[in-house]
């Protein structure tokens, strides 16, 4: 393995939130590790349990797509709304797409659980 590859998932492995959410983008790309979304995803949470707005963002992504978890618009709109909160610019604007196909009960329980989530993981943030 390539040594700079292996230091990357050495500091993933340790907790660093950027070096998970990298690690994360590696496996759903494909880029210098085989493509494995469910991988991803799981990178992908570690990162966003830690308050990466990227991470929670690139959550949201897999949930719209169906990429390693199966396509729930609901999640998705729940992870974007995260990630916004989170200072995410973009998230907003996908956000806003999913919306479209979504009900008003359902953006309200996918606010609420955002609510809910963000409460309950604050305390672990890092600095983004």
């Amino acid at each position: 393995m390539d040594p700079e590859l292996k230091a990357l998932i050495g500091k993933a492995e340790d907790g660093h939130a950027d070096a998970q959410n990298i690690v994360g983008w590696m496996h759903s790309n494909g880029k210098g590790v085989p493509r494995n979304f469910e991988v991803a995803v799981e990178w992908y949470i570690r990162a966003a349990e830690q308050g990466l707005a990227k991470a929670q963002f690139n959550l949201g992504v897999m949930y719209a797509n169906g990429n390693g978890v199966p396509q729930d618009y609901v999640r998705a709109y729940m992870w974007f709304c995260i990630a916004a909160s989170s200072g995410q610019k973009t998230a907003l604007d996908h956000r806003d797409i999913i919306e479209a196909s979504l009900m008003g009960y359902q953006i309200e329980g996918a606010e609420d659980t955002a609510a809910d989530w963000i409460a309950t993981h604050e305390h672990k943030w890092t600095a983004i």
